[in-house]
C-alpha cells in the first residue's frame, strides 16, 4: 500500500462544464481496501462515523476493526476505540466493535444489544448524547481526549 502526503490538485482546481451546470472533479486520495484503513487506525483512537440507522452507517470499515481489534488482542496487545456516531448505526459498526471488545468509550445514539449490555456492565464508557451535541463537544476538546 502506498499512501502519498500530497495529493493532486484540489477539487476547486479543474472544473467542467456540463449542460449549464460546471462540474468539479473530485479530489483524488489513494484507494484502501478496509483492512488498509483500518491499519492506519491505532489503538485509543477517537474515530467518527456517520449514518441514520444501519442503511446509512460504515460496515467494511468497523468489520476491519473489528478482525483488527480480535488479532491484537490474540497476541496480548491491547486496541480499544473512542466510537463517536450520533444516530444509531446498527450491528455492521456497534454490534462488532462491541463483540471484538474494540470499544473503549460511545458517545452518541446507540442501538446494539451487545453494546447495551457492555455500557450496563461498565465495560464501555458512554454518554448519551443529542446528535446535535456532538459537533460543539468535539470543537471544544473534551471528546478528542
Amino acid at each position: 500500500m502506498k499512501i502519498h502526503n500530497s495529493y493532486k490538485s484540489s477539487a476547486m482546481d479543474k472544473h467542467h462544464k456540463k449542460g449549464s451546470r460546471a462540474m468539479i472533479t473530485p479530489k483524488a486520495y489513494p484507494e484502501l481496501t478496509a483492512e488498509e484503513a483500518a491499519s492506519l487506525i491505532s489503538d485509543n483512537s477517537t474515530v467518527g462515523f456517520s449514518g441514520f440507522t444501519s442503511a446509512g452507517a460504515a460496515k467494511s470499515i468497523p468489520r476491519a476493526l473489528a478482525k483488527q481489534a480480535e488479532y491484537l488482542h490474540a497476541r496480548g496487545e491491547s486496541y480499544k476505540l473512542n466510537v463517536l456516531a450520533g444516530a444509531s448505526t446498527g450491528k455492521s459498526l456497534d454490534s462488532a466493535l462491541a463483540k471484538a471488545d474494540a470499544i473503549h468509550k460511545r458517545i452518541g445514539y446507540q442501538s446494539s444489544k451487545i453494546l447495551r449490555q457492555k455500557i450496563n456492565n461498565e465495560e464501555i464508557e458512554f454518554i448519551d448524547t443529542h446528535l446535535s451535541h456532538l459537533p460543539k463537544w468535539y470543537k471544544a476538546g473534551p471528546l478528542a481526549r
